[in-house]
């Protein structure tokens, strides 16, 4: 028996080993920092702060890591009248809002940037251009920035499209 873990044999238990080790180690690793779903409003409200009515419904929504920074992007659907009260509600930090028509908000910088673009793959892309919106940022006292969009549109429907996103630095 001792002969038998010799030589081409030894390298290749030894080369085996250190192959289940490598796997086991990517595994985890992607497990920690790959894209994950969220299914609740719990995450999205525990770091963004605001609090969403209960009939708001996540259309898709997902956490995942920007190199060091944690991030959330989400696209939920809110009702039309509690969109501004969600956002203009206390949560501290520096707050700026803008509505406007026809444009994207300046005040959602990081949205406005590549940040959207890094989101995961099942997300829908940000428009380019909103009909009429409602946008508010607010930079917290820990640096962690939360941008809001609300697509307003004509004002027949009851619930918006809200486009949310949060990082930290």
């Amino acid at each position: 028996m001792r002969k038998w873990l010799t030589g081409r044999r030894a390298c290749l238990v030894a080369a085996g080993m250190a192959l289940v080790l490598a796997a086991g180690i990517g595994l985890r690793l992607y497990w920690l920092f790959a894209p994950k779903h969220i299914e609740t409003l719990d995450l999205i409200e525990e770091r963004t702060g605001w609090t969403f009515p209960p009939q708001t419904r996540i259309v898709s929504a997902g956490q995942d890591n920007l190199g060091m920074d944690f991030a959330i992007w989400a696209v939920l659907e809110v009702p039309r009248d509690a969109v501004r009260s969600v956002f203009l509600a206390k949560t501290g930090g520096q707050l700026q809002q803008e509505e406007g028509e026809s444009g994207f908000p300046k005040v959602c910088m990081h949205m406005g940037g590549d940040y959207w673009s890094f989101a995961p793959k099942w997300l829908p892309p940000l428009p380019g251009s909103f009909e009429h919106y409602f946008a508010a940022s607010r930079f917290g006292p820990t640096y962690n920035m939360r941008e809001a969009i609300a697509e307003m549109g004509d004002g027949d429907s009851e619930m918006v499209t809200v486009y949310v996103f949060y990082t930290t630095y």
